[in-house]
């Protein structure tokens, strides 16, 4: 408590008096082991403690070994650019992968060197997020797991240049929560159909389309049929589509005139330079739409660094199983065949089809050092050694093969 007499003190005698009750005070904390004692004496040492400025005095150089931290309540602390960059202490690492619009980037501070030429929306960012759970069992082994991890694509509009069709004009906020215990809880019955965290509540007068996401934010304004997104993310190339991502949130108008949508991508490798996204109003995933709105593409650069992320991801997920076997060569096809099927006038991949009989049933991780158990369905990377010959042999190998096929008839 703070003491009556300072208040009848004027002048120096006030501060003497202050300084000298703070002293005490200092001395006064109990010795105990009590925590919230502990934490009353903390805070009140807090308090007679001189409190440091926020800003360097004028004229004062900070020095180059530890940058001039800004205070929480400094404008230019919002901005992106200052807020990710290390300044000497603990704090959060944004882990998305953004391409944006110089507008966007002017308003929240971003780095210009992911302005890119997005089309049909303001900015666009990417993450892969590990899940609370994991995969377990593998090899036979109950308590050998596997990370899971799933991929996000954040989609921001500027519906001042490029309206959404939003279902109803009710439609503002939602958002499905990553994870829940609900998603361990089963029905006692196979015809018992429980809500669970991805039960889509349809909006009134909203006809459902048949893809089963967990939100229904968009419909045609005309036919009230649900409207999504579908990608051609895994068409290598030409028109078409590869399916829809699942709309897990939305937040409309969150700052200024800027809405948010929230998708799950896919996390597998692609091959395409660039990626579209079309929202349209379908009565299934591949039909034809009954009413077009908006259409995304997410320029090269931005998709090339998904690419390394997801390559990143894929590398980091083989050592889980990686290992080598030995095998022998059983038996070797006749003809070359195009397993792939390419279509008329591009040139075929031919391959030669190859049996091979393994050496072991079960494969080591080089994470885990467990055995793991091969069952059907798993890729396998083989190499054929054909023989063995010296650097000098290699080298001249064109030179020879020129020789041996120098005479013959054709």
């Amino acid at each position: 408590m703070r003491d009556k007499s300072l208040d009848d003190s004027p002048g120096e005698d006030r501060k003497s008096q202050r300084a000298q009750s703070d002293r005490s005070n200092m001395r006064r904390c109990p010795d105990t082991t009590t925590l919230g004692a502990v934490r009353l004496c903390v805070f009140a040492l807090a308090l007679a403690l001189p409190l440091a400025p926020l800003h360097a005095q004028e004229g004062s150089k900070p020095s180059p070994s530890q940058p001039a931290r800004l205070a929480p309540n400094d404008p230019a602390w919002q901005r992106y650019e200052v807020n990710q960059t290390f300044q000497g202490g603990v704090y959060f690492k944004d882990n998305n992968i953004w391409t944006y619009d110089k507008d966007f980037a002017d308003l929240f501070g971003m780095p210009a060197k992911h302005i890119e030429a997005i089309e049909g929306a303001a900015a666009a960012a990417y993450r892969i997020e590990e899940a609370s759970f994991q995969d377990c069992g593998w090899g036979g082994q109950p308590d050998v797991c596997r990370r899971v991890e799933y991929c996000y694509l954040d989609l921001y509009f500027d519906e001042a240049k490029t309206p959404l069709p939003w279902a109803t004009e009710h439609t503002r906020y939602a958002w499905v929560p990553n994870y829940g215990s609900v998603r361990w809880l089963k029905p006692q019955h196979r015809n018992e159909k429980p809500r669970t965290l991805n039960a889509a509540e349809t909006p009134p007068g909203i006809v459902r389309a048949l893809v089963g996401s967990p939100l229904i934010a968009f419909a045609d304004p005309q036919t009230k049929l649900e409207a999504f997104f579908t990608t051609n993310q895994y068409i290598d190339k030409g028109p078409g589509d590869s399916g829809a991502p699942a709309i897990l949130g939305y937040s409309r108008e969150f700052y200024r005139s800027l809405s948010v949508v929230s998708l799950q991508m896919g996390c597998t490798p692609f091959g395409r330079k660039s990626i579209d996204l079309k929202l349209n109003a379908k009565k299934q995933i591949f039909g034809d739409p009954v009413a077009r709105f908006n259409q995304v593409r997410l320029p090269e650069g931005f998709v090339q660094r998904i690419k390394d992320a997801i390559n990143a991801r894929r590398q980091r997920n083989s050592e889980f199983y990686r290992g080598l076997l030995d095998a022998r060569v059983k038996l070797v096809s006749a003809d070359a065949a195009d397993p792939k099927q390419t279509p008329q006038g591009q040139p075929p991949t031919l391959t030669y089809r190859a049996m091979l009989e393994l050496g072991s049933r079960h494969l080591v991780s080089a994470a885990t050092g467990e055995k793991l158990g091969l069952s059907p369905g798993m890729l396998v990377s083989a190499e054929i050694h054909q023989g063995r010959r010296t650097v000098l042999e290699y080298l001249l190998s064109p030179v020879s093969k020129t020789l041996q096929e120098a005479a013959r008839e054709r």
